[in-house]
């Protein structure tokens, strides 16, 4: 072999032809990785990967430790602000954040959702961000508190085709002010251990949802609020109910010609 064939061959081994890829298939890459954010910002993979987690579309963050939440919010939302800076950073994908909550960080929260755009503006209309909303939500407190969400959060989601929120307190809801907010792509609504009220199900949540398919609703007897359920929704396929103590809940099916899957269980106290 000549030294120019030799030279030839290491070249081609060291050439970095994963950086030439579109961003959309280097971030589908990143996200298959089990530390996605370390990877890209130490260049373990390629010299261009430690850029691209500033437009990276999945945000996923959990956080157990109440006593460094602060931080923990503070860090996400800073995420959150840099890829709105840049003005090429596609919408998000995902939006996935699971916490233990203390009354103590509720400022924190708000300021996180807002920056995500995921709260209306202060008409209680849909926010022109709202189109850029993360097509898949879960948004979750774990069991030691309720979280009171902000009023109208998560309703100007446009975008959004499945939402999940657990332990999140919506009874407060004003269903006159936010019955003309549609989840207009919304295929997927799942509430685990939320309060919320028959009104705002049937009022706010299932009338503007026009593509919902799947409801998953589970609940404890502590979560309250709710112990009768009409359902009415054209579009709606499968129905998901469980709840676990307190008294039985009613269940009544108005109008659903598309449905075909019901799946109940009550473990009565």
């Amino acid at each position: 072999m000549t030294i120019s064939s030799k030279k030839s061959s290491r070249s081609c081994v060291h050439e970095d032809r994963i950086s030439e890829l579109p961003e959309e298939i280097i971030h589908q890459i990143l996200h298959l990785l089990y530390y996605p954010r370390e990877a890209a910002r130490t260049s373990i993979l390629s010299r261009t990967w430690h850029h691209l987690w500033q437009t990276y579309p999945f945000v996923q963050f959990s956080w157990y430790p109440t006593d460094k939440f602060q931080s923990f919010a503070n860090a996400t939302t800073m995420r959150l602000q840099r890829r709105q800076e840049r003005a090429a950073s596609p919408p998000l994908d995902t939006f996935s954040i699971s916490f233990k909550y203390s009354s103590n960080n509720e400022k924190l929260l708000e300021e996180l959702l807002s920056t995500a755009s995921l709260l209306p503006t202060n008409d209680g209309c849909c926010s022109s961000s709202s189109s850029r909303s993360p097509l898949r939500i879960d948004f979750h407190c774990l069991p030691t508190f309720i979280y009171r969400l902000p009023d109208g959060a998560f309703f100007s989601c446009r975008r959004t085709k499945f939402l999940s929120l657990g332990g999140c307190d919506l009874t407060h809801y004003n269903s006159n002010r936010y019955n003309n907010i549609r989840l207009d792509s919304l295929e997927e609504l799942r509430l685990v251990n939320c309060r919320i009220t028959q009104q705002i199900l049937q009022i706010c949540l299932l009338p503007n949802t026009p593509k919902l398919e799947t409801l998953h609703l589970n609940f404890s007897c502590n979560n309250g609020g709710l112990d009768s359920l009409d359902v009415s929704h054209p579009n709606l396929k499968t129905l998901g109910v469980h709840r676990f103590g307190g008294p039985k809940l009613h269940l009544h099916l108005t109008s659903a010609p598309l449905l075909h899957s019901i799946r109940r269980t009550s473990i009565l106290t």
